[in-house]
């Protein structure tokens, strides 16, 4: 399945390519991830002769996280073996599904790394980020070492906290203080009038005086939301127009456009060069897209 997609010669100038699904068996387990898994070996052997790959994507629809199920060791080991040795990308997303420890400290913490774009989920391990990055894009859980991950996003240039943000999770306001834009999900805890939420982010936010441009990211449940009408809102806006450094005042409460193409959720970027993407039987759009 996975060697007789990628060995053909049309695809050896290949730049960026996702492989993602929306389907789900009975049982909650990709067919389609079971299939890449079950491959694993010649995934990433048809991977490694892609040298000119610089973005690649994992979407893929797991009810559990089966990491650690014996079937699934192998697949995690390749995987960690072809990013360690492959030197041509800038950009992996791995969302949704945690990584193995090693794997995180590789990519947060290796001199050697040449991926500077990343989106991934930390859960129980959070390594201390010890390298700078173009962008991270992360949703964080679990019982880790948050004060002392959060501090180390001071070297992260692009910052985006892909889940609705709770106490713990608003110092990376803060903590970011070497980043260019901070997008993270305000509107809901204004719009549900969290008020104790509501002060630390102003508070946080006045704490950063360099950040240049905030988003507001919106997810699918606050589609019909209209923060502009929450009493919280006038607090909120009057912090970002006093601001000394954010320059996009005036449309910073809206959806975060400024980084949709790279954003969990949207499809690979088409800034230069041709991206293929495969999808599992059943979405909208089936087969490969290829596009140039």
């Amino acid at each position: 399945m996975v060697d007789s997609l990628l060995d053909a010669g049309c695809f050896s100038q290949l730049t960026k390519l996702t492989l993602y699904d929306r389907f789900a068996t009975v049982d909650e387990v990709s067919n389609f991830y079971c299939g890449l898994v079950a491959e694993g070996d010649r995934l990433f052997r048809c991977l490694e002769s892609l040298s000119h790959l610089r973005s690649l994507c994992f979407r893929l629809t797991l009810g559990v996280d089966l990491q650690d199920q014996e079937e699934y060791i192998d697949f995690y080991r390749c995987l960690h073996q072809f990013l360690v040795s492959n030197r041509t990308l800038r950009t992996f997303k791995f969302p949704e599904h945690s990584l193995n420890d090693q794997t995180l400290d590789y990519l947060l913490q290796s001199p050697t790394c040449t991926i500077d774009s990343l989106c991934i989920d930390l859960y129980d391990h959070m390594p201390v980020l010890l390298r700078p990055l173009e962008k991270l894009n992360i949703s964080l859980s679990g019982e880790g070492p948050l004060d002392t991950f959060l501090r180390s996003l001071c070297n992260v240039r692009h910052i985006r906290l892909q889940q609705i943000p709770n106490k713990l999770l608003i110092p990376l306001i803060s903590c970011a203080n070497q980043a260019t834009s901070i997008s993270i999900n305000f509107g809901h805890f204004v719009d549900c009038e969290w008020k104790d939420l509501t002060a630390l982010y102003v508070e946080q936010l006045n704490l950063n005086r360099t950040v240049s441009y905030l988003y507001n990211i919106q997810f699918d449940d606050d589609e019909d939301m209209d923060i502009s009408q929450s009493p919280s809102f006038a607090i909120v806006d009057q912090c970002i127009q006093s601001h000394p450094s954010i320059q996009n005042k005036s449309t910073c409460t809206g959806i975060a456009g400024h980084n949709v193409d790279w954003r969990v959720g949207a499809h690979v970027d088409r800034d230069d060069g041709c991206e293929l993407a495969v999808r599992e039987p059943g979405e909208s759009g089936d087969g490969i897209g290829f596009v140039t």
